[in-house]
């Protein structure tokens, strides 16, 4: 007896021909909501200008102060944002603190100083002095298509090799 009359109360507003309208989120625009008469899209509210846009078929139209159903209120935008990441050192008590500290940050400009500056350094001195022989080859090929049937030469093909000399 109890569904039969949820069922009625449900279905009266349908057949009463009262229009149903609701409002939408679009989750690509967190700052408007869209609203919908029975199922077709009919208008939008903008919360930060505070205005109503009907839709005229593929149109917005003017703006306007006021909806013709209040739209919700704005939920609060929910912001997750990353913690930073944060190694720790372990805690050094006493007089060697400061050495710790001291020896970490030693150890880190040596490390950039020794990765871009004395390695690509070293590699190019080693080269200009001829200690270590540089063979560079370069290869191009080209293929000749046929024309009136004739029959095309042999692929042609370039191969230079440069080589940095010993002093």
């Amino acid at each position: 007896m109890r569904s039969l009359f949820v069922l009625l109360l449900l279905a009266s507003s349908a057949v009463a021909g009262e229009p149903v309208y609701s409002w939408r989120t679009n989750a690509d625009d967190p700052d408007r909501v869209y609203l919908y008469r029975d199922g077709q899209q009919v208008g939008g509210w903008c919360y930060t200008a505070k205005q109503y846009r009907p839709l005229n078929g593929d149109e917005w139209g003017t703006p306007l102060a006021k909806a013709p159903v209040q739209p919700p209120a704005r939920s609060a935008a929910i912001v997750v944002r990353p913690k930073p990441i944060t190694i720790s050192q372990p805690q050094v008590r006493g007089p060697f603190r400061r050495l710790g500290a001291t020896m970490g940050q030693t150890l880190a400009e040596f490390t950039v100083n020794l990765m871009f500056d004395a390695i690509p350094k070293a590699v190019v001195q080693s080269v200009a002095s001829g200690q270590t022989p540089v063979e560079i080859q370069l290869t191009t090929s080209r293929t000749v298509e046929s024309k009136d049937g004739q029959t095309p030469p042999p692929t042609q093909s370039a191969t230079r090799r440069f080589t940095v000399p010993r002093r």
